[in-house]
Parts: C-alpha cells; structure tokens; sequence
C-alpha cells in the first residue's frame, strides 16, 4: 500500500526513501531536509498577480483618469494600439503621490492588475456611451430607413453622456470642442449603422478610429489643421462647432 494515492514520481520516490531509513534520528534529519527543500521551491515561486489589491486612492484617480482621457475632444483613438490605456498610465506616472509609484511601475504584476483594471474602465464607458448615443437618434422607421425626428440634441445628449457615463462624482463642463466631438461620433454611428443593415454595428469603436485616422492624414498629423464643421447641429440653434483630433 505504500505510495497509494500518490501519482507524481518524485513524490513517490521520496516516499521510498524515506520507508527505507531504519535510525530514528536519520529519519528526523531526511524529514527536515526535505521540507527545507520544499521551501525553497515555494520561496521561488512567483505569486499570482490576484494577489495585489489597487489602493482605494489609486483605484479613484483611474477612474477620474480614463473620464478626462475617454470624454477628450482630442483622443486621436479609442481602441487602436490602447491609445487611451497608454495615456492613462502616463498621467498617473506623471502623479506618483496618486499610488503608481516607480516601485510600482516597475513590478510588472502589479503593472498586469493595473492594466486590466484601466481596460475595464474603458470597456464600460464605451459600452455605456455607445448605448446613449443609439438612443439619442430616434427611432429607426423601417419603412423609410430613417430615423424619426424624436432624437436628442447634442448638448443635452454631451450632458446625458457625462452623467451616465461618468456618474454623479464627475464633473465635466459641456464646450463646444466636447459637443463637436460627441457630434463627430454620433455621425460615424449613424454611417455605420446603416452599413450594418441598419441594426448595431458591432464593431463601432474600432470604425470610428479609422474615421479619425482619416482626418489626421488629410491634415498631415497638424492637429492645429485638424478641424472642420460638424456634421450636425443641436436644436437650441447653436452654431456649428468645430472639433479637433490629436493624432
């Protein structure tokens, strides 16, 4: 019966082994060995990166972050190459008092939690604005492949955004760049909206990303250059904004 239930061979061996010493003090002595060994193995083993908890502190200044960054009426990308997770981790880099310190930066577990915890921002708020801007066209008649004239007007959809999205903490102030920005996004759902077959298009982001690479190659990458006359304009009879990309 000796080894019954043990399948790794190692183990089993040593099992033998240590079967074999007939001195009491020798079996002390293999025991003791074997457990330092067994110690050491544990020591070098590399901790799982679950076992890191974000700081409350720095937990809230990603949040408060991927807000500004996310509602900048000059992201020049939403997903592409994780543009804003980048310029998320500049920004706390630059704001060590925050909680991402260099010690921090530098540990690359901890760099993995960080990371994932910034993506997953980004997922809900562009989950969550993808949803508004939807519904702030109307409703789609199919009959006429229109929608009606029930949608909502920029500035109250760029006020409707910031709330939702960003919650009752965060404060944002409504300007022309942001309502230009948000009108330029409403305008690349709508084409491919109707490029989809007139339901959701699935891959939203990712298509308004190559619209502004568009922009910034006709401008030659001058984001003074880079800007135009919004496609829509907002109920209350404000101008046209101009809006502006950063390549």
């Amino acid at each position: 019966m000796l080894g019954c239930g043990i399948t790794n061979e190692e183990d089993r061996a040593m099992l033998v082994e240590f079967a074999q010493v007939k001195d009491i003090q020798r079996a002390f002595s293999f025991v003791m060995a074997k457990l330092t060994a067994v110690e050491r193995r544990l020591i070098n083993v590399e901790p799982s990166p679950e076992t890191y908890q974000i700081p409350d502190g720095l937990k809230g200044h990603i949040e408060t972050t991927t807000l500004q960054i996310f509602f900048s009426p000059t992201l020049g990308a939403y997903l592409k190459d994780q543009w804003p997770n980048k310029k998320v981790v500049a920004v706390l880099k630059k704001n060590p008092q925050w909680g991402l310190t260099p010690a921090v930066s530098g540990d690359k577990l901890k760099m993995k939690i960080i990371n994932k915890k910034i993506s997953s921002r980004f997922i809900h708020h562009r989950n969550d604005a993808k949803d508004i801007i939807s519904t702030s066209l109307g409703k789609f008649d199919e009959a006429t492949s229109k929608f009606d004239n029930s949608g909502t007007g920029i500035i109250d959809l760029s006020e409707q955004l910031i709330r939702t999205v960003g919650g009752r903490s965060f404060d944002l102030r409504v300007t022309v760049p942001l309502c230009a920005r948000i009108a330029f996004i409403r305008s690349v759902y709508r084409t491919a909206f109707k490029a989809a077959g007139n339901v959701k298009p699935p891959d939203f982001w990712g298509k308004l990303d190559e619209e502004l690479q568009k922009v910034c190659n006709e401008k030659e990458g001058n984001a003074d250059r880079i800007s135009r006359q919004s496609h829509e304009q907002s109920p209350r009879k404000r101008p046209k904004p101009i809006w502006a990309t950063s390549c």
